[in-house]
């Protein structure tokens, strides 16, 4: 007999079977408290809280999941043009506010700041790619995407030198990816700021280091402008 499928909506919708299992631990420490308190009782019970330590990580850990995949159906649903952001803003923050410490709420803090930046709200954004910034920061991928994010978000503030910092950042950090796009931001960038010094070493330096680069073409008509 084919095993019966449990719904996503289900699963959410289930007792927390850590909080079962936890109040029958408890009843039995308090039932059998003389004897844990002495020897092997004492190991016995550390076993146990371990174990259901890392059972409910990994039933919350579904259930972040499973509660990003509901916000991004959500969000992604609807046409490009027929995004309803400020109700996918919101679908994400409650992901991130229930499970910030586990991979789904990390995912949400990421597609929040997205949309933060989408709706023109560049602050949120920034302080939400701020803390994903920090959570990832062992993912160098992830790392250098939200670094560039939180350079755009600066640079749509107008805040040129913020997002030069960042741009500055990953060029400099030897993990980092996407730096002929960093570099050719930071030619961008220092010229608005009237550093043209900088802005032309910026666009050099795609030219002799990154020759395979999608930005060469524009760099050689800004170079020789």
């Amino acid at each position: 007999m084919a095993k019966k499928r449990v719904t996503r909506k289900a699963l959410l919708k289930e007792p927390d079977e850590f909080m079962t299992f936890t109040g029958k631990l408890i009843q039995f420490v308090r039932t059998y408290q003389q004897y844990i308190l002495y020897g092997a009782g004492s190991l016995v019970l550390i076993v146990l809280l371990v174990s259901g330590f890392r059972y409910y990580r990994s039933w919350q850990e579904g259930k972040a999941y499973a509660s990003l995949e509901t916000a991004l159906s959500a969000y992604t649903v609807k046409g490009t043009e027929d995004k309803d952001l400020p109700a996918a803003k919101q679908n994400f923050q409650t992901v991130v506010d229930k499970y910030a410490g586990y991979s789904g709420g990390k995912i949400a803090r990421v597609m929040y700041a997205n949309i933060c930046y989408e709706l023109g709200e560049y602050d949120s954004a920034i302080e939400a790619y701020t803390a994903a910034l920090e959570e990832y920061a062992g993912q160098p991928s992830l790392k250098t995407f939200i670094q560039s994010s939180i350079g755009y978000a600066y640079q749509a503030k107008q805040n040129y030198q913020a997002a030069a910092d960042q741009f500055e950042a990953m060029v400099s950090d030897p993990a980092s990816y996407m730096k002929d796009e960093a570099l050719f931001n930071l030619g961008v960038l220092y010229e608005k700021l009237g550093n043209m010094d900088k802005s032309r070493k910026a666009f050099q330096k795609i030219l002799s280091d990154y020759a395979d680069s999608s930005y060469i073409e524009i760099v050689k008509e800004q170079l020789a402008s």
